[in-house]
């Protein structure tokens, strides 16, 4: 059911609603850890392959994610003023406009997936694997982007269930079927590397029917006689948040990027040991990104019935949490970090590299949550620039100058701790903005 989140004890309503989100996310991470899995009974050549697509499929998912933020800020900003009119409008015109951008992504991608993948430097041997799994993201990336579009339309109401309700099914449907669409199984012929991605697309169709239905028959917020009614101002509203936010939402896998080729410096055990810690920090950090997830419709509705002073207090009450869990967070990685890591069955030079990336990153991921939640409120409240520049600043300002200086004086650490000293710098400043971006008129708490 939708929620209204303008009345009521605004803790009360964050823990609430983050624990379906979190358990939505944490089912998605295990879907992708179980795809890994399988995918690697077939050999060393598929799995290589599945990483070649993996930038492909995150500029597939921070597409979604920019839409889903642009029609959570105008959905959840209309829902809290009572402006139901409004909240279809532009329910109905994001799937759309999303659905447009997943048929570029489309057009473009079975155009230039040969050349690019070769420049990625992807062999002849390799790309025939590629390509296989690729096509089918391609076929499928509509129903990729509805299920993700609509769950940040449900979220912007208040309901959190239903959304990850979508997401755990995802998961579930995926894992079920990827071991029969991978090896076969009686009149099901094993299709291999192919088969992981028809299971995964699979997976997401019975979630665009479900996320449609919930939207369209349930709550009754889709409408195609809105998609008449204004349309050149819903576009621009919707594109005028999307676009910065898609950007911003690049920075995250390219600073990955960077690392990891910093990191290649220093060996094959330095990789994989950077990226089973990366995965560990994924994982425990599910709760900031489920916080997160639901801060955004809060403050939106809030906005929108000029609660102000519950959206001020919303934000430091997160931020104050965020502190508390990821400073305990990095306490309890210090003492059983090597146990954690010990869950991936790496060698010891692998899991010291690991431990090395917790000791210099670890403390500054209450920072990291500071900056997730405060992109999170100024994209809601129609400010993605602010959002923006705390996301360049920290890449380009920040992180690069200060990984140059660091690695030539401390090595691979100094890279790690140039990472943590970025997103303190600009946590500060996200800080900062606060007083530039969030609206100042105070009313009840």
């Amino acid at each position: 059911m939708s929620m209204d989140l303008t009345k009521g004890s605004v803790p009360l309503h964050l823990f609430r609603m983050s624990g379906p989100m979190m358990i939505g996310i944490w089912s998605i991470m295990i879907m992708y850890f179980a795809d890994s899995y399988f995918i690697s009974k077939l050999g060393v050549e598929p799995l290589a392959a599945v990483g070649f697509v993996l930038p492909m499929i995150n500029l597939l998912s921070a597409l979604c994610f920019s839409f889903g933020s642009a029609a959570s800020s105008h959905i959840s900003r209309a829902y809290g003023a009572s402006d139901f009119a409004t909240v279809k409008r532009y329910a109905s015109q994001a799937l759309l406009i999303a659905f447009g951008h997943a048929l570029v992504f489309c057009l473009f991608g079975f155009s230039l997936a040969e050349p690019v993948f070769r420049a990625l430097g992807a062999t002849d041997a390799l790309l025939q694997y590629i390509l296989e799994y690729a096509d089918v993201w391609f076929y499928g990336c509509f129903l990729v982007i509805i299920p993700m579009v609509s769950n940040s339309i449900i979220r912007a109401t208040g309901n959190t269930k239903m959304p990850g309700i979508i997401m755990l099914s995802v998961s579930v449907v995926n894992i079920v079927l990827d071991p029969l669409f991978i090896f076969g199984w009686g009149p099901i012929p094993a299709m291999g590397i192919q088969g992981a991605a028809v299971a995964t697309i699979t997976a997401y169709s019975v979630a665009s029917l479900c996320s449609l239905y919930f939207l369209g028959i349930k709550l009754r917020y889709l409408s195609f006689s809105t998609l008449f009614y204004k349309p050149l101002e819903a576009w621009k509203g919707l594109l005028s948040l999307a676009y910065p936010a898609l950007l911003t939402n690049l920075m995250a896998p390219l600073t990955i990027g960077l690392t990891t080729a910093f990191a290649a410096q220093y060996g094959v055990n330095a990789i994989a040991g950077l990226n089973v810690a990366m995965r560990l920090e994924t994982l425990v950090m599910v709760p900031v990104f489920g916080l997160a997830s639901v801060l955004g419709p809060f403050i939106g509705q809030n906005m929108g019935a000029g609660e102000i002073g519950r959206l001020r207090y919303a934000l430091k009450w997160a931020v104050r949490t965020i502190i508390i869990y990821c400073l305990g967070l990095y306490v309890g990685l210090l003492f059983l970090g090597s146990e954690l890591l010990s869950i991936f069955e790496i060698t010891p030079a692998v899991e010291a590299e690991g431990l090395a990336y917790i000791k210099w990153v670890g403390w500054s991921y209450a920072a990291l949550g500071i900056i997730i939640v405060t992109n999170a409120s100024a994209n809601v409240l129609g400010r993605p620039m602010v959002s923006m520049f705390i996301t360049l600043g920290r890449l380009f300002v920040v992180y690069v100058p200060l990984l140059f200086i660091l690695k030539k004086y401390n090595g691979l650490e100094g890279v790690y701790l140039a990472l943590g000293l970025s997103a303190l710098v600009m946590a500060l400043m996200a800080i900062y903005s606060w007083r530039h971006f969030l609206p100042k008129k105070l009313t009840s708490v």
